[in-house]
């Protein structure tokens, strides 16, 4: 029988490889949810304040809950 080699440093790197693109992926789509906020939903909290009756603090968090799970 033959004895079951250890990993060689060159396969873990290539096996980890594979998780890296979900790692950027998941960078470039926090980059997209982050360009949209600033861009199109905090210029409008001071409005949305005002016509829910809410606080800053309340408004944040009724449009970046849903993010946070």
């Amino acid at each position: 029988m033959r004895a079951a080699s250890p990993r060689t440093p060159s396969a873990i790197i290539r096996s980890s490889g594979a998780r890296s693109g979900s790692t950027a992926n998941t960078g470039r789509l926090a980059g997209a949810v982050y360009a949209v906020l600033s861009s199109a939903v905090i210029p409008a909290l001071p409005s949305l304040q005002h016509t829910l009756h809410a606080s800053e603090t309340g408004v944040t968090w009724l449009l970046t809950g849903p993010w946070e799970t």
